[in-house]
């Protein structure tokens, strides 16, 4: 009988925020062995937004099963709901503190966006970890093992997909990514990265850059088409669904990138091992929250 883990690190998002989950699951990692992942969460997100556990589809990583544990995080998961309703937020708060009395503790993120260290060693009990924990300062110094595990080689790729990576390969490539679609519907995400901010992004990688080719990213291509005026590109338009981690694989390949404020295009950025890589961000990620740690220090924040 397998060993039951003493800490879980929930899964929930899309691909992005599911492999900052994993790659601060491998940080732990290394102060208790003993810890494991749960895609409970991620079965209750809308279908419409995501792809289910992606990361176990493409990276073949171990989900913990366990019918007493996912009772456990199933009633943490219902009081996380209610602790934030107006009515049940005393009751969610004490019913909390009594799982805290019995030793199994819920951990969160800080709400002010920083990383927190003292999440990283192993904690006394049992612990179940809510959050995506969006920042490399939890991983960067196990930068070789991150990129291992999200390694892509393995995967098929489709001729298109193929087709496309010589071209990167042999040019000055810069990726664009451009969130459209679901981001339009949440205010937190909108308005933040907008038109100006792809035209003084693209103009930055022009100074930079000799003879920049632009490869385009986006769930909403025909906008695009219309909208915007990108010079000497091409549009990548054939991933979606179950396949648009060939996008995330393709960004990874140019030799620069100009992100949205996602998760997904972060990745993209993070995992490029062009040695002289520019990568530009916009300045924030969220409305209702502040990021401080999010964008790397060598990254280029612009401000719109």
């Amino acid at each position: 009988m397998s060993k039951i883990p003493t800490e879980i690190i929930t899964l929930s998002g899309g691909l992005g925020n599911q492999m900052f989950q994993y790659a601060f699951f491998l940080a732990k990692k290394q102060y208790n062995n003993n810890i494991a992942l749960s895609d409970y969460f991620i079965h209750f997100e809308p279908i419409i937004q995501h792809n289910g556990c992606e990361l176990n589809n493409l990276f073949n990583t171990v989900i913990c099963k366990n019918r007493l544990l996912k009772n456990i995080i199933w009633l943490i998961r219902k009081l996380w709901i209610f602790k934030h309703k107006k009515g049940f937020r005393k009751i969610s708060s004490f019913a909390i503190f009594a799982l805290k009395k019995l030793n199994i503790n819920t951990i969160g993120e800080t709400k002010t966006g920083t990383v927190d260290y003292d999440v990283i060693p192993k904690h006394s009990g049992f612990s179940v970890y809510i959050g995506c924990w969006a920042t490399e300062k939890y991983f960067c110094s196990n930068r070789k093992e991150i990129l291992n595990a999200f390694s892509f080689e393995h995967l098929e790729k489709s001729r298109q997909t193929l087709e496309i990576l010589h071209l990167i390969e042999q040019t000055n490539s810069i990726s664009i990514h451009i969130r459209r679609g679901d981001y339009l519907l949440h205010e937190r995400f909108g308005n933040i990265s907008t038109p100006l901010f792809y035209e003084k992004a693209i103009a930055e990688m022009q100074k930079r850059i000799g003879s920049p080719v632009f490869f385009v990213f986006s769930n909403d291509m025909q906008w695009v088409r219309e909208n915007m005026h990108i010079p000497n590109s091409h549009y990548i338009d054939w991933n979606q669904g179950k396949n648009s981690w060939q996008d995330m694989f393709l960004m990874s390949k140019c030799k620069h990138n100009i992100i949205a404020n996602s998760t997904f295009s972060w990745w993209a950025a993070w995992l490029n091992q062009f040695p002289e890589k520019t990568v530009i961000a916009p300045s924030r990620f969220l409305n209702d929250a502040e990021t401080p740690d999010l964008i790397p220090d060598t990254w280029i924040k612009i401000t719109v």
